[in-house]
């Protein structure tokens, strides 16, 4: 029989039921990978697997830097700690790390992990349980944080991955099953037999392609998805909120077009980032009145409203329209420190009436709750599935009362259509490979102002 959780009675209060069943089935198989639904509390999760196991502390978080300080302020208010019983490791200017012995909880970020001489110093205080999260960074196995990942998951008793979009395609799956269970697939890929025994070669549909006057591998294909889903699931955990959270609002997508122009005709022949950037140079011109429009409609409803970006020339033209606008906002890019991300969304989440929160998609499209509002705006489409629904439920999670709307502003003929074609594809395999079921992005799409 499976022994009973030994938690504090502060973490042991707050788990929902299926939160508790997602502890056992951490707890039971000690390296396992949480992949429940953004909003669902993977944090607080494998938290409570660290306090289950607490005579192997002290445990070591890694994470991205944005989300560090959120971490360091769950492990004190979940495990009971004091701030003294916390690390969260950082260089000098030396360069060496300021690792400070007999506490309770290690914070590193990914990028600090990485360095040859800190990921020694960490191997050799032998860290028996560590949290990975957004797993989903460890990819290429060529890279220095892979690396430094797996050398330092082998050493451990209890590894947990945590993220709610472990891929995009089943070849990002490889590094990160690799940190969990080394002798799973111990090749990527048998280049010279091009066999299907090897991870790539049976769920990857590996390609020649010619690149630069050069032949390529490409792997991005999906291939045996349903004996991958059977494989992740001895290991892997994953629900939905509308599994878990029957009660949670409804979300709803809605697809608005910009009017048509002429202008990108000659973009089609530069290369994909050249089409996004000019795709974005178009919107400038194209978006605005139907931002204006957007921004008003939420107004009336007297919710906050958040909207994304990628390019930072659209995220000075929507602070401007917004400013012009007079309505009251807050911005996070990637310039934005992390004492000022904590005090704006603290800011916001306590406030009343109508606010306007910009972020940029890549630097604030995790770690960050605004339940406060119920409208998302993208006035770009990102390519990547991971970034667009992690952006979504920053608003649609857990705490959300109002339903939710999401609107996605599309340039007709730009790259926008590519990209959210790109999205529905991925989301499709990826449900299929995670959940074995076969789910799309549905949409409800808009007659603008402008086409009536």
């Amino acid at each position: 029989s499976d022994t009973p959780l030994c938690l504090n009675a502060k973490i042991d209060g707050a788990l929902y039921p299926f939160q508790r069943k997602g502890v056992e089935f951490l707890v039971r198989n000690r390296r396992a990978y949480c992949a429940d639904d953004m909003g669902l509390g993977k944090s607080i999760q494998a938290l409570a697997v660290m306090d289950h196991f607490k005579t192997k502390w002290p445990f070591l978080v890694i994470c991205p830097s944005i989300l560090s300080a959120t971490w360091r302020a769950n492990i004190i208010r979940w495990l009971d700690l004091n701030e003294d019983d916390v690390c969260v490791i950082s260089t000098v200017r030396s360069g060496s790390v300021n690792f400070v012995s007999n506490k309770n909880a290690y914070i590193i970020t990914y990028n600090l992990m990485s360095i040859n001489h800190v990921c020694s110093r960490l191997l050799n205080e032998k860290f028996e349980m560590m949290i990975f999260d957004e797993a989903h960074y460890i990819k290429t196995g060529r890279s220095k944080r892979t690396k430094s990942a797996l050398k330092l998951g082998a050493k451990c008793d209890v590894v947990l991955l945590l993220s709610g979009t472990p891929f995009s395609y089943p070849l990002g799956m490889f590094s990160q099953m690799k940190l969990l269970y080394p002798d799973l697939y111990p090749k990527l890929f048998n280049y010279n037999e091009q066999d299907r025994h090897s991870f790539a070669g049976r769920y990857c549909q590996p390609k020649m392609k010619l690149l630069s006057n050069d032949t390529i591998w490409d792997m991005r294909g999906y291939d045996r998805k349903l004996e991958l889903h059977a494989v992740l699931s001895t290991f892997m955990l994953r629900r939905t909120k509308v599994e878990t959270l029957g009660e949670l609002p409804k979300k709803t997508r809605r697809i608005r077009e910009l009017p048509r122009t002429r202008e990108l005709d000659g973009s089609k022949g530069l290369d994909f980032m050249e089409q996004f950037r000019a795709t974005a140079t178009v919107k400038i011109k194209t978006i605005t009145a139907d931002l204006i429009t957007i921004l008003h409609e939420c107004s009336l409803a007297d919710h906050g409203v958040v909207v994304f970006a990628h390019h930072k020339k659209m995220l000075d033209h929507i602070e401007s329209v917004v400013t012009d606008q007079k309505f009251p906002y807050f911005r996070i890019d990637g310039k934005t420190s992390k004492q000022n991300r904590t005090k704006y969304e603290n800011t916001f989440q306590r406030g009343s009436g109508f606010g306007v929160f910009l972020l940029s998609i890549t630097a604030a499209c995790t770690g960050i709750t605004l339940t406060r509002a119920n409208r998302v705006v993208f006035t770009e489409i990102m390519f990547s599935p991971d970034s667009v629904l992690q952006a979504e439920d920053r608003v649609h999670r857990i705490g959300q009362t109002k339903p939710v709307d999401i609107y996605y502003v599309i340039q007709p003929g730009s790259v926008d259509e590519t990209n959210w074609s790109m999205i529905q594809k991925k989301y499709h395999n990826v449900s299929l490979i995670i959940e074995n079921k076969h789910k799309q992005l549905s949409t409800t799409r808009e007659t603008p102002p402008h086409a009536t």
